[in-house]
């Protein structure tokens, strides 16, 4: 009896560790992929009964290009911002006119950024589920499980994270989880673009 608990605890141990040890990679992972700007990111959302993109080009984290935009029909909102070393712009009606909040908006986001590795892994479980096929790609999967936010502003349970093995930087994330009108899903790719350059519209 003795040895078996022993042995149970023994067991636990080494599960627990393993799980930190995913843990760190897919934060390391998630943390590096803002050390190899320039970036794309392209967010496509399907939650209650609306789907959106939001498509992120990062120079910088002070210079970036912002589009959000719904499928046709739907009621989200479009948005096009182009932030530029605390200067700004929003695109109306097909016209860029400058937008007041560029300084706020350049700072919010860029701290929504950096704090990405620490919301998706912080109280997570994660486990690593080793070499896997995403679309003939052989890529690290990480499996990250978060209960669910009880108010409803963090739906998502479980996200694949997808890293290229080389690299260590992170190609897509995968989120699905329950949504106050039903099934949320959320996939976002990462795509690092050395050549990206944002000029001003005027």
């Amino acid at each position: 009896m003795r040895a078996g608990f022993l042995a149970a605890a023994l067991i636990g141990l080494a599960v627990r560790a393993a799980n930190a040890d995913c843990a760190s990679e897919a934060r390391a992972a998630l943390e590096a992929r803002l050390t190899s700007l320039p970036l794309r990111e392209v967010v496509d959302s399907d939650r209650d009964g609306e789907h959106t993109r939001v498509v992120l080009e990062f120079e910088t984290l002070q210079r970036f290009h912002l589009i959000i935009s719904g499928a046709p029909g739907s009621s989200a909102p479009a948005v096009e911002l182009l932030i530029l070393d605390g200067g700004g712009w929003s695109r109306e009606e097909g016209h860029w006119k400058p937008f007041a909040a560029a300084a706020a908006t350049a700072t919010s986001t860029a701290d929504d950024e950096r704090a990405l590795a620490d919301q998706l892994t912080d109280g997570a479980a994660v486990t690593c589920l080793g070499l896997v096929d995403k679309g003939g790609r052989g890529l690290n999967g990480y499996e990250l499980q978060q209960d669910a936010d009880p108010s409803g502003s963090a739906p998502y349970t479980t996200m694949r994270l997808y890293v290229e093995p080389k690299s260590g930087m992170p190609q897509s994330l995968e989120m699905s989880g329950q949504g106050e009108a039903g099934p949320s899903v959320t996939r976002q790719t990462f795509e690092y673009i050395k050549t990206l350059k944002l000029v001003s519209p005027q």
